[in-house]
């Protein structure tokens, strides 16, 4: 991801703030407390993590584009793995 061609690369570590910011909100805290692929009812989660990956997006959005690979990295070291694979569909 910090390869010149990046936005990333061009900011210090701040860029992520925001995202850290949009991750710990209210409206979240199912993605942080269950265990994916554990329940038959996990495609209810769908719609949270696919506002998650919105709001990742826009966080980013002032510094450039995030792209699928960055948003589900970014998912996968905050949240786990069953959460960036929604998004990457």
């Amino acid at each position: 991801m910090y390869r010149p061609s990046s936005f990333l690369f061009h900011h210090a570590y701040t860029v992520h703030l925001g995202v850290v910011d949009c991750l710990i909100r209210p409206e979240f805290p199912t993605l942080w407390k269950q265990e994916f692929g554990a329940s038959e009812n996990d495609g209810t989660l769908a719609p949270v993590i696919l506002e998650a990956s919105d709001r990742i997006r826009s966080a980013y959005r002032s510094f450039g584009e995030a792209n699928d690979t960055l948003v589900t990295k970014v998912m996968l070291g905050a949240l786990g793995l069953r959460a960036s694979i929604v998004v990457a569909i």
